[in-house]
């Protein structure tokens, strides 16, 4: 029920009224990864941002070299400093940026509320008690009661597109937090 909630709150996307930056993380890519692989949400949320799926041979190149980028490519008007790829199935949308550290235009989506004044959502960076090599930074919006499930947001830092030039991943999926993860 509250995913449910949420979803509609993401989905209602930007205000026409007003024209701030567009929330590319949250408001395009978190309703994709919660929407239960449904085609018609993916086709009104396409629809709504003026999306359109962009050609097999253009995406090979924007496709880092060394982590997993699922899905088809999709070009979004006015989006120039990142290629959007979405993976209908996985639920899974990832933005891959042409800069070696996440821009700060994206970071700024992940610390801003999402929603209205009736209800307000954050994304909470997530911490793992581990021993070991620190893993890629996350974030989750938790949809759940218990805070434990909802959309995460993982960054791949340092990464390499085909040609060499540096690239920064933010993949967005549904994910739920097992026992060494908390959010803060």
């Amino acid at each position: 029920m509250i995913a449910l909630s949420l979803t509609a709150l993401m989905l209602s996307g930007p205000d026409a009224t007003a024209t701030p930056p567009r929330r590319y993380i949250s408001e395009f890519c978190g309703p994709i990864a919660l929407s239960d692989s449904d085609p018609a949400s993916v086709r009104q949320r396409f629809a709504e941002w003026g999306a359109r799926i962009a050609p097999d041979d253009a995406a090979v190149s924007f496709r880092p070299q060394d982590a997993d980028t699922p899905g088809q490519m999709v070009a979004l008007p006015n989006l120039t400093d990142a290629h959007v790829f979405v993976e209908r199935r996985r639920g899974t949308c990832s933005l891959v940026y042409e800069s070696a550290r996440l821009p700060a235009a994206a970071l700024e989506d992940l610390v801003a509320p999402i929603g209205d004044e009736k209800r307000t959502l954050h994304w909470r960076q997530i911490t793992t008690k581990r021993v070991g090599r620190p893993g890629p930074i996350r974030y989750v919006l938790p949809v759940s009661e218990d805070g434990r499930f909802g959309a995460c947001a993982t960054i791949f830092e340092d990464l390499r597109l085909r040609d060499g030039a540096p690239a920064t991943l933010v993949r967005v999926e549904t994910c739920r937090l097992g026992d060494p993860e908390t959010s803060e």
